[in-house]
């Protein structure tokens, strides 16, 4: 059996166009390839046999593609770009303005750098070396500062300018590079260099008004086909984290026969496609179907962060689904980590961690896992907390569905004890009637009215069409029953 060689292509915000991505599968195809994966860092990723490996890189050399090996390659710049639909009307943030910061990095950055936004919780906003989060100031960044193979953390004093977020990115690169940090790793100490080299700098800045704003983690249902407005986008994510590259050449296609000009790639490892028109839906559905592509799979499969190219973590993953299946557990507001090498840095609220085998030799009946949470179950905390130590790997998802129950248990003591202290009169809000499939969850608003079938704004339920039909799973008009704003339901498990 010949040995595989990893090579990564880094995505700039997890961006990519159905022609650059028809052309690297194209090249991979030619080196033997069916199948590639997609990174936390929002990358594609391809295993090429040994006696393919020259020519593989030779044709991404003469095609003009930056193509490295993964040991090698740079961590590169992930973002919530591609998920900006989920929470756009929350911000000042808009496309055009994470361009203009895209177009900064000429040159892939050496570090990990986030950019994102406090009012999502999709993209981790941490989890880089340098982070940069929008503030509620328009056009200012706060930026956080980890220390490479650390989780200290240096939140910066300065909010910074749109403008300048490249140049002072880096600079730090360069305080990171500096051998001096070898000797010396304290926070004090970076601080002190980063203010150092930042002064050598023409930036616009402000100073930091409060502390960083933590919204509480709400994971948006990425996948299948969902409405923006009158276009669908869909998601699609692979149990196994590989994608069929035919498959994705078919897409790649279809993309440009319907004038769509991006992709997207999320740190779940899963792919977006916006702006699909209903009229084109057919043809995508005809493809999944063709290459039998599941889009709805459970919730508590879909929050899960598994190092890359990682079988231990994902064999961890399939059985504590399982248990969680059997048990008929809730995780909705929970993320799960496998951690099974230290240095691997991920987004979770509840971490499954590998205990550092001195023998690497020894049986793995004796491997041993700790089981951690964040202080507030927010992922983006990252200040943990140990709640079982060394268990066996048979008995993880039993401790799991325990942590789950006292996840749920602090949720209804906080809310309890919220609502015994609003007042009377905010209890008895107006309620606002809609409508709901009962099939797929879809809303029918009066307010809104449903612009796919001309109805208009403002138009009772009473009076829409009896062939109206639920865009989303074709259900009938029967199928939606009345229900009101704090009744509404939402797919998760």
């Amino acid at each position: 059996m010949q040995k595989l060689k990893t090579y990564s292509i880094g995505f700039k915000g997890g961006i990519v166009s159905p022609g650059q991505l028809d052309r690297i599968l194209e090249l991979a195809s030619s080196a033997g390839v069916k199948k590639v994966r997609l990174g936390l860092r929002q990358q594609l990723l391809i295993e090429v046999k040994e006696s393919s490996q020259p020519g593989f890189e030779k044709s991404f050399e003469a095609a003009g593609i930056a193509l490295m090996e993964r040991r090698t390659a740079p961590p590169g710049m992930i973002s919530a770009y591609p998920v900006i639909h989920f929470y756009q009307e929350d911000s000042w943030l808009r496309e055009g303005v994470y361009k203009d910061v895209f177009d900064q990095f000429e040159q892939a950055p050496k570090f990990k750098v986030n950019i994102t936004e406090a009012c999502q919780s999709f993209v981790p906003l941490y989890t880089g070396h340098i982070n940069w989060v929008a503030t509620e100031k328009t056009h200012y960044w706060r930026l956080s500062i980890r220390l490479p193979e650390t989780q200290e953390v240096l939140h910066w004093h300065e909010w910074i300018y749109t403008n300048n977020l490249g140049a002072v990115t880096k600079a730090i690169e360069e305080v990171f590079e500096d051998p001096a940090l070898a000797l010396r790793r304290d926070l004090v100490f970076v601080e002190r260099m980063v203010q150092k080299k930042l002064a050598q700098l023409n930036y616009i800045h402000v100073e930091s008004n409060g502390a960083d704003r933590k919204n509480p983690f709400y994971l948006p249902y990425y996948e299948g086909f969902n409405k923006a407005g009158g276009n669908y986008w869909l998601g699609i994510y692979r149990r196994d984290e590989y994608f069929d590259l035919a498959f994705l050449r078919e897409l790649c296609a279809l993309c440009q026969k319907t004038r769509i000009a991006e992709m997207y790639t999320t740190p779940w490892k899963s792919l977006i496609i916006k702006d699909i028109d209903p009229s084109s839906r057919p043809l995508w559905d005809f493809i999944l179907g063709k290459y039998r592509v599941n889009v709805r799979h459970a919730a508590n499969e879909l929050n899960w962060q598994i190092a890359d190219l990682c079988e231990e973590g994902l064999s961890i993953k399939r059985a504590v689904i399982r248990h969680f299946d059997k048990e008929d557990v809730r995780t909705y507001g929970l993320c799960f980590g496998v951690q099974i090498k230290a240095q691997a840095k991920l987004f979770a609220s509840v971490l499954i961690k590998k205990k550092v085998v001195k023998n690497p030799h020894r049986l793995k009946s004796l491997d041993r896992y700790d089981i951690l949470h964040t202080v507030d179950f927010n992922p983006n905390t990252q200040k943990w907390i140990l709640f079982r130590e060394a268990v066996k790997k048979e008995y993880i998802g039993t401790y799991l569905v325990s942590l789950c129950k006292e996840f749920y248990s602090r949720q209804t003591d906080y809310n309890t004890q919220a609502l015994a202290e609003t007042p009377k009169e905010v209890q008895t809000e107006n309620l606002k009637i809609i409508y709901q499939c009962n099939s797929c969850l879809s809303v029918y608003d009066p307010d809104q009215g449903d612009a796919l079938f001309d109805i208009a704004p403002r138009t009772p339920w009473k009076e829409v069409p009896d062939g109206y039909h639920c865009a989303v799973c074709g259900g009938d008009k029967s199928a939606f029953i009345q229900t009101d704003t704090k009744a509404l339901q939402y797919i998760e498990k």
